[in-house]
């Protein structure tokens, strides 16, 4: 099992629209691919917080990483553009591909 997780930084300014977004379509729409099988979704909890930001997670289950790889083929540049467009500069994020050893 392989995850696609997602950190993104959100503006105070958008967070909520963005919550919704993410909650109501952007999180369907990826799983949609079939390249992943669900999602996590998460606010970030931690000491060290960005004033007029709010930190979240999202980690997208797949079986394989090709399954990822496929994703970035065929679909990130468009999901990609669709952040930018909705969101300019008030939503950054980063990607890291995560191989699960072992679940408990």
């Amino acid at each position: 099992m392989w995850g696609f997780s997602v950190s993104i930084l959100v503006n105070h300014s958008v967070e909520q629209d963005w919550i919704k977004w993410m909650k109501d379509i952007h999180i369907k729409e990826i799983i949609e691919t079939k390249c992943f099988k669900k999602a996590q979704f998460c606010k970030v909890h931690h000491e060290t917080k960005q004033e007029g930001a709010t930190n979240y997670n999202v980690v997208f289950f797949a079986d394989s990483q090709q399954d990822i790889i496929h994703f970035y083929d065929k679909y990130d540049k468009d999901f990609q553009k669709k952040v930018f467009d909705l969101y300019q500069q008030n939503v950054i994020f980063f990607r890291t591909e995560l191989e699960f050893v072992e679940f408990y």
